[in-house]
């Protein structure tokens, strides 16, 4: 619409059937090149499944950190704004009660979204609606839970308040709302690489639909410019070492990290601020190995965070001392605690299932390194779930 107004004011306005002809074919373009919003589209995104956008997996992480998670019916409908290639949404349609709806603006991955429901035969709708579209939708029932995974931190502040506008229209009270995001201060020595990048293929890719290339293009204009020794080196002395880090990641997962025109990081703080509009209350990381502070904190950590009271600031001092970069949280629409008898009780209800056959790794990765779990408890429990596969 803006590039309407801009033609129309600089033409002579004696030329009226003129005038009306470039507005008409210079508004369908707009429309043509803004359905995806910014969003790097060349190519689809990657082909992965994440299981914190499981309802199931979301209250068990509930559970551990003592928040009461709403019980699994029949009738439960749960929504998935972003879902990429499909997997995890057709997934969870497949393999769990309850009903399932999505939406994804790439018409290519709502494609394969549909194809790959119609195979499962799973309860699902997936539509390539925008997030506008989805909110403006008047067949949409009430969601127990409301889940975006890689989504936030790649889309504008309008579509951010359209997404917090959707969960207060359409989530249930006692919901789960699940977001996942880029983060300070974890990505503060990024951050200068992924402003070079969007800016040199801003200026240099024209129309070029090779991704690999545009990407190599990039990474090879920033390697060429710290090369050259800028004066920000001395400030940030490892950030070669982080584009080195950056150049072993998968092409296409690049395209789309860093090559979208919006990308908006941020604190934990700010985005807690910003949801709690839709009275979304933060309950918990959808990392369970997050809730042993023994794994993740040092103890003079873990003293220091214990005196703070305040929820919002424990979780955002918390980011300093881990150096988180990603967040996967876990929010709830009116959060209820449970007693130790009832946690205890629940999460003893629950049932688990050993997904592989070969060996279990005895070990983990924690911000602290690597942890060890060499103990004749973890070898038993491995022992029982291989007998029940």
């Amino acid at each position: 619409m803006h590039g309407s107004f801009f033609v129309a004011y600089n033409i002579d306005f004696k030329y009226t059937l003129c005038v009306k002809l470039t507005i008409i074919v210079i508004y369908e373009g707009d429309m043509m090149n803004e359905w995806n919003d910014g969003y790097f589209t060349a190519d689809t995104y990657t082909y992965g499944y994440y299981r914190e956008l499981s309802p199931i997996f979301q209250k068990f992480c509930l559970l551990l950190k003592g928040f009461a998670a709403p019980e699994s019916h029949n009738d439960d409908v749960h929504c998935e704004l972003g879902y990429g290639q499909g997997v995890s949404i057709n997934i969870h349609a497949a393999s769990n009660i309850g009903k399932y709806f999505g939406t994804d603006f790439n018409p290519a991955h709502a494609a394969q979204a549909n194809e790959l429901c119609r195979a499962s035969e799973c309860n699902a709708q997936f539509f390539d609606d925008s997030f506008e579209q989805m909110l403006n939708r008047d067949d949409l029932p009430q969601f127990d839970s409301i889940s975006l995974h890689g989504i936030w931190s790649w889309i504008s502040t309008e579509n951010q308040k359209i997404i917090v506008d959707f969960a207060r229209k359409f989530l249930k009270p006692g919901g789960i709302f699940y977001n996942s995001y880029n983060c300070f201060p974890g990505w503060a020595p990024k951050s200068p690489l992924r402003e070079l990048f969007i800016l040199y293929d801003k200026f240099t890719a024209h129309n070029d639909t090779d991704t690999f290339k545009r990407v190599e293009d990039v990474l090879k204009f920033a390697s060429d410019l710290l090369a050259a020794n800028p004066n920000y080196l001395y400030a940030v002395p490892n950030l070669n070492a982080v584009l080195d880090s950056i150049k072993k990641s998968n092409h296409h997962y690049l395209a789309h990290e860093y090559l979208n025109r919006d990308w908006i990081c941020m604190y934990f703080s700010d985005v807690a601020d910003i949801l709690s509009s839709a009275k979304l209350d933060y309950a918990c990381s959808a990392t369970p190995i997050d809730t042993i502070d023994k794994l993740n904190l040092r103890p003079d950590a873990i003293d220091f965070l214990n005196k703070i009271d305040n929820p919002v600031v424990r979780e955002q001092s918390r980011d300093y001392f881990v150096n988180q970069q990603f967040r996967k949280d876990i929010y709830i629409r009116g959060a209820r605690r449970l007693s130790d008898i009832e946690r205890k009780q629940k999460l003893l209800n629950m049932n688990f299932v050993l997904m592989t056959t070969g060996n279990v790794e005895q070990k983990c990765k924690t911000p602290l390194g690597e942890v060890s779990f060499n103990n004749p408890n973890f070898e038993a429990v491995m022992e029982y779930l291989i007998l029940t596969i």
